[in-house]
Order: C-alpha cells, then structure tokens, then sequence
C-alpha cells in the first residue's frame, strides 16, 4: 500500500499525493474540476448526447482511487434520472485515513464514505439510479463478463503505469465495448493516441481541464 499525503486542489476539492507514483490523483488546478470535465461532461453527457440508451448504462472505471469519479457519476445518476450500473477496479486501494480527510471536504460525505464503505466484489445500489461494485484488482488479469457502454480510463499517468497504457491493454478495453461505446480519459500524449487508434478506436483530441490543453476520446465504431 502507497503512503498517500492529502492535498487541497485550487477549486477546494481534495486529492492525494501518491509517494509509490510521485504523482497526484487528481489535477492540482481543481480534482472535482478536472473530474467533471474529464469524466462527466466529456465522458457521461458526451456518451448521451450521442447515443440513446435504451434502459440501464453501464459504466467501467480503470482507477477507483479516491473515488471521486464514481461519487460525481452517482450523483449526476439521481440527479437526471440516469440508469447506472458502475464497475470500478482498484489495485491500490487508498488507506482509511485519508478517506476520513477527503471526505471532510465532500459535499456529501455519506454517500462518498458509501463507496468506499462498500465490500470489494460485492455489488451494492446505492441510490435508486445508481448500483456499484468495485474490485480490487489488476486490470491486466481482469475479465469483461459483459460489453460495457462507457470507459473511464483514470490510470497513472504513462511515464508512471506504462503497463496500462500499452497496445495490449487497449484491444482488450476496445473488445470490451458496444459498438458506439466511448473511452474517455485524460491523457492526451500522441504515442497513447497512435496506441488507441492501431487497435481500430476512433480517436478525438477535446479541449482538456484547466491547466491541460487536451484530452482524449475514443470512439468503437
């Protein structure tokens, strides 16, 4: 388990400092900021405006970390009436202290201590929109039981996890999608683009979160 430090991001959300990673979880320049933008309006929204899903949207987050990305998609979930079903996968799971001291700058600390609170492998509704389950585990040895409609690839960064960035690992993200399901992430490097699109992903350089110039979707077509 990595030794985390708390840190206070610019829009007065919180995130962690990873010793084992040398990198934050989330952007300093605001980690609820660069979730929304990143994850939920160019993620979730983008996914809705582009597709009509029929009943139950299904959601896979590589990356539970804090736990932000799935607090904000549990929310937006009862919020616009969304049907959700949210698998997440954690190979480092983030220690009980510092969940006390995000969860003390968390609008809604019930429901985020709930995603945490919750026992691995076990899936659990949290609210009438939204069920989660988390795993803890390593996606390399993961195995997608059903197509999923939505990624949220929240990894390290390359240069850190260069093992879940690589060729391999996005044909089996690319595999593990409906045709029209998204992958949306932060990463914006060109080698990481060229990784997507070698596996037949249509790719889209968005404009990225304050203090980012780009991020990424990727479309299955």
């Amino acid at each position: 388990m990595s030794i985390n430090t708390f840190i206070e991001t610019e829009d007065g959300s919180p995130t962690l400092f990873s010793s084992e990673f040398n990198q934050t979880y989330h952007s300093i320049h605001g980690a609820i900021t660069e979730s929304v933008h990143v994850f939920i309006k160019n993620g979730l929204e983008w996914y809705l405006e582009h597709n009509k899903p029929e009943n139950v949207i299904s959601i896979f987050e590589m990356g539970f970390g804090t736990g932000l990305n799935a607090y904000l998609t549990a929310q937006y979930a009862i919020e616009h009436q969304v049907q959700i079903e949210y698998t997440t996968i954690e190979k480092y799971p983030v220690h009980s202290n510092n969940l006390e001291e995000i969860s003390s700058k968390i609008d809604d600390s019930d429901l985020f201590l709930a995603l945490h609170q919750n026992t691995w492998d076990s899936p659990i509704q949290l609210n009438p929109f939204f069920s989660f389950k988390k795993i803890k585990g390593d996606l390399i040895d993961y195995h997608f039981n059903n197509p999923i409609d939505l990624i949220f690839y929240d990894a390290f960064s390359p240069s850190s996890q260069p093992e879940l960035w690589s060729v391999a690992i996005f044909e089996k993200l690319y595999l593990s999608l409906k045709n029209n399901g998204i992958l949306s992430t932060y990463c914006a490097k060109g080698q990481i683009k060229r990784n997507f699109k070698e596996v037949g992903f249509e790719v889209l350089a968005l404009p990225g979160p304050i203090g980012k110039r780009e991020m990424t979707i990727c479309i299955k077509k």
